[in-house]
């Protein structure tokens, strides 16, 4: 992806505005399948580092001066500004990056009941990214079927040491280690 990223971002212009294109920076950003940090392959760093600044050049955003606020009602969800040295604000202490990342963690009872809507407000030039991340964990863990208008199985099996296919019959518990298949 960040060869795919490096090149679009140096062809001509009319290939530097597909839509495609900012999704393609914001997954190299946050590491694609592999992530960052100590198990990041140093090869790809090297090339999602290349595509990433050839990228921001392309888009004019090499040197940024944003400042983002985001919130709900009276909540600060985020608050952080971009400059051409870095991030400040929110939490910036996430696994290292090849971009300035901002993050912030706010629980689901600081919100007001029902929450109110996610206010955006930037000001300034550079193009950032912004993600949302819901993490949902329900008040009751049902070990049956439940349907709720969109029916998904799920089913774990043993996983073959020679195939990788799912072989057995499904499990209701699996031993800590064991490597399991499981289809949904």
């Amino acid at each position: 992806q960040a060869l795919a990223l490096w090149a679009l971002a140096l062809t001509p212009s009319e290939y530097r505005n597909h839509e495609v294109l900012p999704k393609l920076a914001y997954y190299v950003a946050v590491g694609g399948v592999g992530g960052w940090g100590d198990n990041a392959d140093p090869e790809g760093a090297a090339f999602a580092s290349l595509a990433l600044s050839a990228y921001d050049e392309s888009r004019g955003s090499a040197q940024p001066d944003v400042k983002l606020e985001v919130t709900s009602g009276d909540v600060d969800i985020l608050q952080a500004e971009w400059t051409s040295s870095g991030v400040d604000g929110g939490n910036t202490q996430e696994e290292e990056t090849p971009l300035a990342l901002a993050s912030n963690r706010v629980e689901w009872a600081e919100l007001a009941s029902p929450p109110e809507d996610l206010h955006f407000s930037a000001i300034g030039t550079g193009e950032i990214f912004v993600g949302a991340l819901l993490r949902f964990v329900p008040a009751r863990v049902f070990t049956n079927a439940l349907f709720r208008g969109l029916y998904v199985e799920k089913t774990i099996r043993m996983a073959d040491p020679v195939t990788g296919q799912g072989v057995g019959r499904p499990l209701q518990v699996v031993e800590a280690g064991k490597v399991v298949v499981v289809t949904l």
